[in-house]
C-alpha cells in the first residue's frame, strides 16, 4: 500500500507527503493495541498528555499518520517521546528528530512504515 512519499532532508528531518486519500487517515484504539504488541516502550510515551501512556490515549482519540510515525520511530530507537516534533505544512508533514543519528532514524522510520502497512493489511482482511 502506498499512501505517502517520503524525503529525508537535512539529516534527521523527514518530509512526509500524503496522497489525498490518506490525508484524512486517523488512528484508533485498535492501532494502539497492534503497535504496543510490536514496539516495546511505545506504551510509556507521554505525548501531549504529559503522562505515562498518554500517547496511547491520543491514538485512541485519533491522530494523524505522521504523529503515529513520529512516536513509532522514537520507540524503535529507544528514545523518549520528547525527542521529536511533527509539524503540518501545506500538503505535507515535517517530522524532526533532532540530535539523533540520521541513518538510525531512517531505518526506524521505514520499520514504522512497514508496521503501519501490516496493520492496514490486517484490518482489511478482517473486514472481509
Amino acid at each position: 500500500m502506498t499512501f505517502f512519499t517520503i524525503r529525508l532532508a537535512r539529516g534527521t528531518e523527514i518530509l512526509l507527503f500524503l496522497t489525498d486519500d490518506m490525508a484524512a487517515w486517523t488512528s484508533d484504539a485498535t492501532l494502539g493495541e497492534f503497535l504496543t504488541r510490536r514496539i516495546p516502550g511505545l506504551d510509556s510515551h507521554h505525548c501531549m498528555k504529559g503522562r505515562h501512556g498518554g500517547f496511547l490515549e491520543v491514538l485512541a482519540e485519533g491522530t494523524h499518520i505522521a504523529h503515529v510515525l513520529e512516536h513509532c520511530t522514537l520507540a524503535l530507537l529507544g528514545s523518549p517521546s520528547r525527542d521529536a516534533m511533527t509539524i503540518k505544512a501545506d500538503g505535507f508533514f515535517r517530522i524532526y528528530f533532532p540530535g539523533l543519528d540520521g541513518t538510525s532514524v531512517e531505518n526506524a522510520f521505514r520499520t514504522a512504515l512497514d508496521l503501519l502497512d501490516e496493520y492496514e493489511t490486517t484490518r482489511k482482511k478482517e473486514a472481509r
